[in-house]
């Protein structure tokens, strides 16, 4: 629906699949899972195992002009997923429906006379994140377990999400503060936040440098012989890397990273 620069848009995506394994785990899901709380009932095994999956998306999303250059958009959505036959840690049949998406934001920019561009985004809510090209961040959500769809991966929002862009041209600078949406029989209650700076000062190459750190997290470091070796909370990160692709995108050719 379009009306006086008023979109709303419904949204619906179906998926489904049929996955196997043949000797799955080496064979020996009794030495590779113990103690693992996503085993429920019978894991696959030696032999071949096959299952099916499945996922419906369905919710509105819209936005709406505040004013010149500043919008107001927001969306809200459910997912309801499904599992049936022997999945790697699982035998049995189930289905789960939560919210998917539940968030709010702000956007605006604009254009000088000289054709420079400024634009900045501030949101906060349930929804998708992936941190530069993934690296470190590509999915903030869990599968499987009780939430089923394991290979679909279906979900992807976190808990939580407040997230702020700045963009001047080709040079962005965001900082975010990130609850992730874990398995509840997981949940090591972690909290991300992070600076993230990208920019592409010659043509095809990008550069970028994010600092992520971790306030809270009940994950721990396993040493060989399984003590504690530490815990997550307290982690910091600082990444730098680089990328030049000569060719054009969906062209052949080299490509360089670090």
């Amino acid at each position: 629906m379009d009306r006086d620069g008023t979109y709303l848009r419904f949204k619906l995506d179906a998926f489904s699949l049929y996955y196997g394994n043949d000797n799955a785990w080496y064979g020996r899901p009794d030495l590779m899972l113990a103690g693992n709380p996503l085993m429920q009932g019978k894991a696959a095994g030696r032999g071949y195992d096959h299952w099916a999956e499945a996922y419906l998306h369905y919710g509105f999303y819209g936005i709406t002009p505040l004013g010149e250059g500043l919008s107001f958009y927001g969306g809200l959505s459910a997912m309801t997923t499904w599992s049936q036959g022997q999945e790697l840690f699982t035998d049995k049949t189930r289905s789960h429906t939560q919210v998917e998406d539940a968030y709010l934001g702000i956007v605006g920019g604009y254009v000088d006379g000289r054709g420079n561009r400024l634009v900045f985004n501030l949101t906060a809510g349930r929804q998708r994140f992936t941190l530069a090209n993934g690296f470190l961040i590509a999915n903030t959500a869990a599968n499987g377990g009780e939430r089923a769809a394991l290979q679909a991966n279906a979900r992807w929002s976190s808990d939580l999400l407040a997230l702020g862009q700045i963009a001047y041209n080709d040079v962005k600078l965001e900082a975010f503060y990130l609850d992730p949406d874990e398995l509840p029989l997981l949940d090591t209650d972690i909290r991300i936040g992070g600076l993230n700076l990208e920019a592409m000062p010659l043509s095809r190459l990008s550069m970028g440098a994010s600092y992520l750190a971790v306030p809270k997290s009940g994950a721990n470091y396993f040493g060989p012989d399984g003590s504690v070796a530490g815990s997550r909370e307290g982690l910091r990160v600082h990444d730098l890397r680089l990328a030049y692709q000569p060719n054009p995108a969906g062209a052949s050719g080299p490509f360089f990273g670090a």
